[in-house]
């Protein structure tokens, strides 16, 4: 069947940065989102990687342990799709 071009597909694609890079323990670490959807994000999930989950756009954190931690954003947008992604934070002493 030929593609009339009214599919609905939107775009989706989760994507944050972070800062400082290389935080300490205890120092505020602040997640920013950089996710686009075409049909509008509904919801932004952060798992932090020390079983701490927040919301919203952009997030501030703070570990207080040192090592390496798998943060993830889930994204949800209007249509009820989501997309997520992972970064690693590592913290020092």
């Amino acid at each position: 069947m030929p593609d009339d071009g009214d599919d609905n597909d939107g775009e989706l694609d989760a994507d944050f940065s972070f800062s400082p890079t290389s935080p300490g323990v205890g120092d505020s670490v602040s997640f920013v989102s950089n996710s686009y959807s075409t049909d509008g994000i509904t919801e932004y999930r952060w798992q932090m990687g020390d079983s701490s989950v927040k919301y919203g756009s952009s997030v501030t954190h703070q570990y207080d342990s040192p090592g390496t931690y798998t943060v993830n954003l889930r994204i949800t947008d209007s249509e009820g799709r989501t997309d997520s992604v992972p970064r690693t934070v590592t913290v020092e002493e």
